[in-house]
């Protein structure tokens, strides 16, 4: 099994394991999110990426206040939003090329279930702050 971490702005903001390979990430999720290669390393959520040029990318664990419970869970409920609104796109341009106008309808109903789930798991978030 594969662990990686996805960084943003010097912070570990993702933890995704699996058996692909990172060349294989940016057909899951964004191709502009920067992932690395954590596989056997001590890394969470939150952790602080630093970088050594004698030793390459060092995690550290951030100060108590870095990022809270509830801030990696919305994080993660938005980036699984954005990754599966991206997939239901690309099929529908795929099903605006061919003229499948029954596999739109079928994306388009799936996209207002995904929204309205997205919804409701964010407004149910909210209201825990």
């Amino acid at each position: 099994m594969n662990k990686f971490a996805q960084l943003l702005y010097g912070k570990v903001v993702y933890i995704y394991e699996t058996t692909l390979e990172k060349k294989d990430l940016p057909r899951i999720f964004k191709p502009s999110a920067y992932w690395v290669d954590v596989t056997g390393q001590d890394v969470e959520m939150g952790d602080i990426a630093s970088f050594d040029k004698n030793l390459g990318i060092i995690f550290t664990k951030p100060e108590q206040d870095e990022m809270t419970e509830l801030e990696k869970n919305k994080y993660q409920l938005t980036e699984q939003y954005e990754t599966d609104k991206d997939i239901i796109i690309k099929y529908y341009i795929d099903a605006i090329l061919h003229d499948d106008t029954k596999t739109m309808e079928e994306l388009k109903r799936e996209m207002a279930k995904l929204d309205e789930q997205f919804d409701n798991d964010y407004n149910t978030l909210k209201s825990n702050e």
